[in-house]
């Protein structure tokens, strides 16, 4: 029944392609970086600087939508996903080093927390109570398979165009 529903199918393939668009920097980020001459330390912080992006992002959302509707959400995240994935590819040419990235990272509270929170809010109009949690097990799988798909690629993409495969997750996101 819910696999019927257009509408949720394209939702839950968007939240999946944007989610999956940072499987490059999950397998490589940290590689990425140190080939930047970032130190280990401040690579833990890049790291731990998304959770808190998210943190703020999940406490501002409610306000977000009152302007805006899940689906309008998506496509902000998709596109600042984009020049997320911009930023990372001209790092080298534009002098990023810790302190470009540390705010680059900031936008994960948008292309992670709230792709997922657009997602949920979405779900939860458009599909029954009772079929809530099927459907949130289907997105669970269809962001799965798209996220295996993007990590398995992304080896061979970084190892072929280091870290100028960030701008293939530009289209991924898209």
């Amino acid at each position: 029944q819910i696999l019927k529903q257009r509408r949720v199918v394209l939702i839950l393939i968007a939240t999946g392609l944007i989610q999956a668009s940072h499987g490059l920097m999950y397998n490589f980020g940290s590689i990425y970086w140190k080939s930047l001459g970032v130190s280990a330390q401040q690579v833990g912080f890049l790291w731990a600087i998304p959770v808190f992006a998210e943190i703020v992002m999940f406490r501002l959302y409610a306000r977000l939508l009152k302007r805006w509707t899940p689906q309008a959400v998506l496509a902000m995240a998709g596109a600042v996903a984009a020049v997320r994935w911009v930023l990372f590819a001209a790092a080298p040419d534009i002098g990023f080093g810790f302190a470009g990235f540390a705010l680059v990272q900031c936008l994960h509270g948008i292309t992670f927390g709230a792709t997922y929170l657009a997602q949920q809010t979405f779900l939860a109009h458009a599909v029954d109570e009772e079929r809530a949690g099927a459907a949130q097990g289907i997105g669970v799988l269809v962001h799965g398979v798209i996220m295996v798909l993007v990590m398995f690629a992304s080896g061979p993409l970084y190892a072929a165009l280091g870290g100028y495969g960030f701008l293939v997750m530009i289209f991924v996101a898209l």
